[in-house]
C-alpha cells in the first residue's frame, strides 16, 4: 500500500510539472563515475604517502586523503597498505562524484563528457566539494554558462593555494585538469603551449597574483592592481623598465610581470580587482571601481558593535592584507579612521582593520550602503539544503554527510579545502605531536643548523605552519640558529620560522644521521616535484616546498640533468642548493676540490680559460663537478673540470683537497671565520653596494688581494671581503 502511494504521488509531481512547461528528467539523478584512466591520473597526481604527513591543517595519507582520526596512530606506526590507501581513494572519490553529479549535472542540467566529468571530480578531490555550492564562484559559473578556451583555464587556475602560498604543483595540476576538461588528455604534465603566470603589484595590491592560459588562444593579462595614489600604467616584463605585456604568449610562461605606476596628485585613477588570494573561485570580475577614501582617514570616533562571528581583523584595510585575528559578534569596538577597498568599508580600532560590512556602522551614519566583492567572515556560507528558488524537475541528490567547507567569494587565487572522510567532522586536525619515527622521517634534527634570513621580514610562529599564531617578526639579514629542522620550517629560539624566507649556511656537523649523506636546500622556487624515477617523464611522487630541507642518498645524472634520490622520491638538484656532502664522498674526492653548479641555464664549457675560447659543451645547472685546476685570466676566476672550463662564478664549492699548496700569487683557498654573516663587496670598501653573503665555514676561492685603507681584501666570486675573516687552507 506504501509502495502504491508513493507512485500515485510520484505521478501527481509529473503531471505537475508538465502542466507547469518545467522541463523533466530522470528522478534517479545523474550517476557517473571516475573512469580509470582518471583514477590513475589522479594518484599519479597525489603521489603515495606510507605514513601520515602534516599537510596544511590535516594529517594526510596514501593517495592524498585526510587520515581517519581512527587509524592515525596505527599508521603512524606500520604505514598504510597499498589496498588500505586505494579504498580511502574510492571513499573520497565518492564524495567528489556526488557533488559533481548533484550539483552540477542535476542542478544546473550541465551535460558533461566522461573527460569533463573526470577533470571536475579530479579537481573537486583536491580542493574539496565547496566550489560545487558557491553559486557565485568563477569556475562554477564558468562551467554553468558553457566557458571554454582560457577564461575557463583561469578559472582552474585560480585554485593554487595551499597554507598562504601560490604553489607551482598545484598550478601544473589545474592546467592539466582543464587540459583534460578541453581536450580529454589524461596527463600529469600540461602541454607545451599551456602556461602560467605571476603578478607582482611593485609597491600595490593585486588579486590574483598568476594567471594559466594557453597560447592556442589570445590571453591578456588579467589583474588591474591598486597603489593609493598611482595610476596603473600596465604590465611590464621588469620592475623598471622592461617591455609592456598586453598579451600572454609563450615567452611569458613562468614569468613574473611587474606593474608601473605614474603618480596622480589627485589620488587613483582606478581602483582593486577584488577579492582575497586565499578566497573562494567566483565574485566581481571588476572589484571596486569607484572613488577610494584614502586609507587611514581620520573620524570623529565612532562605537561599533559587530553583527556576524567570527569577522576578520587585518594589518591594514583591504583584503590583500594579513590577517591577524577576528573579531566577534557583540564585541563593541571603537573606530577611528577609515578606508575603502575591495568592496569594503574598512574601520580601524585598537586592535587593527576590520570590515564595517559586519557592523552596525551603516546604522550610526548616512554613508550609502555597497555590495562587498567578497565576504569577510570566516565561517563559512552552508550550503543550500532545502529547495533552491528556481524550479528543479527532481529531488537533488544529497550533499555529503559533512557538509563542505565553503571558502569566501573571491576573485583571487583560492585555498584548496579538502572533504574530510565521511562521517568525520570539518575541522582542522589537531595539532601534531612528534614522535621518534616522525622526527625521523622529517629529517628533524636535534643539532644546530645556521642560516640568515633573505626576505625583507619573516614571521615567528608557535609551531611549523602558516596556520599557528604569529609571535613575532625577524628582519633581513639576521643570522639564526635553528635547532630543529621540519621541511621546510626551522626552529629557533624565539619560535618557527619558513625557510622560504632563509638561506640555510651550514648543517650540524656532529650529527650522526647526515654523516653519509646529501643535505640540501630547496631554492628559488614554489614548489618541485618528486619523481618515481629520475627523469620529468616519470610519474610525480610528492611535492616538497621552496625551503624545504632533504636528505639525498644517492645522485645520478639522466638526460642532461641532476637529480637526488629523497625517501620519497628522485628531485631535479636544479632547484636544490647543496649545503654537505657524504663523508664517503669527501674521501673519494680528498685531492681536489668539488663544486655544485649553480647557474640553472646551461654554463658554457671551454676550451680555455677565456670567453674567446671554443665553446666545447654545456653544463647543467645542479650538476656535482670535481675541480681539476683553477686560474685567473683578466681578472676572472676560472675552474677546470673533467669536460673543460667554466667560468668560477657558476659554482658554489663543496669541498676542497686535505692538501692544499698555498703558492706566492696563486689562487687561496679559505674558510669564512667570523661568528656573523659576512657581506662581500662590490669593491674592496664596506661603504660600497653589498653584492653577496657568506657564513661561518663556507669555503671560498679568493684569487686577487688588495690593501684598502691598510685592511687587507680578498676578491672572491661572490666580491670583495676582508682577509681577517677568513683562515687560509694549507
Amino acid at each position: 500500500m506504501r509502495r502504491l502511494t508513493g507512485l500515485v504521488m510520484a505521478i501527481v509531481l509529473v503531471c505537475g510539472l508538465v502542466l507547469s512547461c518545467v522541463p523533466f528528467t530522470s528522478a534517479a539523478g545523474s550517476s557517473m563515475v571516475t573512469s580509470d584512466a582518471a583514477v590513475q591520473v589522479i594518484k599519479t597526481f597525489e603521489g603515495f604517502l606510507k605514513y601520515p604527513v602534516w599537510d596544511y591543517g590535516q594529517y594526510s595519507v596514501g593517495y592524498g586523503t585526510r587520515c581517519p582520526d581512527d587509524k592515525l596512530e596505527e599508521y603512524r606506526e606500520n604505514g598504510i597498505t597499498e589496498e588500505e590507501a586505494i579504498a580511502l581513494l574510492r571513499e573520497h572519490l565518492l564524495i567528489a562524484e556526488t557533488a559533481v553529479n548533484s550539483r552540477i549535472i542535476d542542478r544546473l542540467g550541465v551535460k558533461l563528457s566522461q573527460n569533463q566529468f573526470d577533470a571536475l571530480v579530479s579537481f573537486t578531490y583536491n580542493c574539496g566539494s565547496g566550489w560545487a555550492y558557491d553559486t557565485n564562484g568563477t569556475l562554477y559559473k564558468a562551467i554553468a554558462n558553457g566557458t571554454t578556451g582560457n577564461e575557463l583555464i583561469r578559472a582552474f587556475a585560480l585554485w593554487c593555494i595551499a597554507g598562504g602560498e601560490i604553489l607551482t604543483g598545484l598550478l601544473n595540476r589545474r592546467l592539466c585538469e582543464a587540459n583534460m576538461f578541453l581536450n580529454g588528455v589524461y596527463s600529469n604534465t600540461p602541454p607545451s603551449n599551456y602556461g602560467y603566470v605571476y603578478y607582482d603589484a611593485n609597491g600595490g595590491t593585486t588579486t590574483p597574483r598568476s594567471q594559466g592560459y594557453s597560447t592556442q588562444w589570445d590571453a591578456a593579462p588579467y589583474p588591474v592592481p591598486y597603489y593609493e595614489g598611482h595610476v596603473f600604467e600596465g604590465w611590464y616584463t621588469q620592475k623598471e623598465g622592461g617591455t609592456k605585456v598586453t598579451n600572454l604568449d609563450a615567452g611569458t610562461k613562468g614569468k613574473t610581470l611587474y606593474a608601473h605606476w605614474s603618480t596622480n596628485s589627485g589620488g587613483s585613477s582606478g581602483g582593486s580587482t577584488g577579492g582575497n588570494t586565499g578566497g573562494s573561485s567566483g565574485g566581481n570580475t571588476g572589484g571596486n571601481t569607484g572613488d577610494q577614501v584614502a586609507s587611514g582617514t581620520t573620524i570623529t570616533p565612532v562605537t561599533v558593535t559587530v553583527t556576524d562571528t567570527d569577522v576578520n581583523v587585518r594589518t591594514g584595510p583591504g583584503l590583500s592584507y594579513q590577517v591577524i585575528g577576528s573579531a566577534q559578534k557583540g564585541d563593541k569596538l571603537t573606530i577611528t579612521e577609515i578606508g575603502k577597498a575591495d568592496g569594503h568599508t574598512w574601520g580601524k580600532y585598537s586592535g587593527g582593520w576590520l570590515s564595517l560590512t559586519y557592523t552596525n556602522y551603516s546604522e550610526l551614519t548616512t554613508e550609502p550602503e555597497t555590495t562587498p566583492t567578497e565576504p569577510e567572515t570566516t565561517a563559512p556560507t552552508e550550503p543550500e539544503t532545502t529547495a533552491p528558488t528556481e524550479p528543479e524537475t527532481t529531488a537533488p541528490t544529497q550533499p555529503p554527510a559533512t557538509q563542505p567547507t565553503l571558502p569566501p567569494t573571491s576573485e583571487g587565487e583560492q585555498e584548496i579545502h579538502k572533504d574530510p572522510p565521511s562521517g568525520t567532522v570539518n575541522q582542522p586536525a589537531p595539532k601534531p605531536e612528534e614522535t621518534t619515527e616522525d622526527t625521523k622521517r622529517q629529517t628533524e634534527k636535534t643539532e644546530t643548523w645556521t642560516g640568515y634570513v633573505i626576505a625583507e621580514e619573516t614571521a615567528l610562529r608557535e609551531d611549523a605552519g602558516v596556520c599557528y599564531e604569529q609571535s613575532g617578526t625577524v628582519k633581513a639579514d639576521t643570522l639564526l640558529e635553528f635547532s630543529q629542522i621540519r621541511g621546510s620550517w626551522g626552529k629557533t629560539g624565539e619560535g618557527w620560522v619558513s625557510l622560504k624566507d632563509v638561506q640555510l649556511l651550514s648543517v650540524p656537523t656532529e650529527d650522526e644521521d647526515l654523516a653519509d649523506v646529501w643535505v640540501g636546500q630547496v631554492y628559488d622556487c614554489n614548489q618541485i616535484s618528486l619523481r618515481s624515477e629520475p627523469t620529468i617523464n616519470n610519474n610525480i611522487t610528492g611535492w616538497v616546498n621552496n625551503g624545504a630541507v632533504l636528505t639525498i642518498t644517492e645522485i645520478v645524472e639522466e638526460e642532461s640533468q641532476t637529480w637526488g634520490k629523497t625517501a620519497d622520491g628522485w628531485v631535479s638538484l636544479m632547484y636544490v642548493r647543496l649545503l654537505s656532502t657524504p663523508e664517503s664522498f669527501r674521501e673519494n674526492n680528498a685531492q681536489y676540490w668539488t663544486a655544485q653548479v649553480t647557474q640553472r641555464q646551461d654554463s658554457l664549457v671551454y676550451s680555455q680559460p677565456s670567453l674567446d675560447g671554443e665553446a666545447i659543451a654545456t653544463m647543467p645547472g645542479g650538476r656535482v663537478v670535481t675541480i681539476l685546476e683553477n686560474q685567473v685570466q683578466d681578472g676572472t676566476l676560472w675552474v677546470k673540470t673533467s669536460q673543460g672550463w667554466i667560468l668560477g662564478d657558476t659554482v658554489n664549492l663543496l669541498t676542497a683537497p686535505e692538501e692544499i699548496s698555498q703558492e706566492e700569487g696563486s689562487v687561496i683557498t679559505a674558510l669564512v671565520n667570523t661568528e656573523d654573516l659576512l657581506l662581500a663587496y662590490s669593491q674592496p670598501d664596506s661603504r660600497e653596494e653589498a653584492t653577496g653573503t657568506l657564513g661561518i665555514n663556507n669555503l671560498v676561492l679568493i684569487y686577487e688581494t688588495k690593501t684598502q685603507d691598510e685592511v687587507l681584501w680578498g676578491k672572491t666570486s661572490q666580491g670583495w671581503i676582508p682577509m681577517d675573516s677568513v683562515k687560509e687552507l694549507s
